[in-house]
C-alpha cells in the first residue's frame, strides 16, 4: 500500500532513505525530505533485532548537505543503541558530526531544543531533534 510515494510495511533502509532525501533537497522540497526522514524513523520503531540492523547495515550515499548524513547516523545509532546492536562503522565517520548544532527540520521558524529532550545519539551529531518527533501517532 503506498501513499504520496510512501510505502506501508516496508523495509526502509537508511541507504534509501538517503537517496530520496537527496531528491527532495534537489527539488527544493525539505517537507518531503522531513517525511522520509520519520519514515525511516518509524520503520526502525517497527523492527527489532536483526531486522534493525539491517536497516543500517548498507552505508548510504550523501544527500549531499551535511546536517542530513547527521541525521541519519544520528537515527541509525539511536535505534540501534536502544537494541544493544552493533552500530555501523560509517554512524562514526567524522563528517557525520556537525561542529555548529543544526535544529532538525529548521527552515523559516527556528524553535531552540532544549538539549534535555534531545535523544543522547542525536545530540553527539549535533543534530537538535525533540525525542517527541520520533514518535508517530
Amino acid at each position: 500500500m503506498t501513499y504520496n510515494g510512501f510505502v506501508a510495511g516496508y523495509a526502509y533502509p537508511v541507504s534509501e532513505a538517503a537517496v530520496n532525501i537527496r531528491k527532495c533537497l534537489s527539488q527544493d522540497d525539505p517537507e518531503l525530505a522531513v517525511r522520509h526522514f520519520i519514515q525511516l524513523s518509524d520503520v526502525f520503531t517497527a523492527s527489532h533485532g536483526l531486522g534493525r540492523a539491517e536497516l543500517a547495515e548498507d552505508i548510504p550515499a550523501t544527500t549531499g548537505v551535511a546536517h542530513w548524513d547527521a541525521a541519519l547516523a544520528a537515527c541509525a545509532e539511536h535505534y540501534l543503541e536502544q537494541e544493544k546492536i552493533y552500530v555501523p562503522l560509517w554512524t562514526q565517520e567524522s563528517d557525520k558530526f556537525l561542529t555548529e548544532p543544526w535544529i532538525f527540520g529548521s527552515g523559516r521558524y527556528d524553535i531552540p531544543v532544549p538539549e534535555n529532550e534531545v535523544p543522547p545519539a542525536f545530540l553527539r551529531h549535533g543534530v537538535l531533534i525533540y525525542r517527541d518527533t520520533l514518535i508517530s501517532y
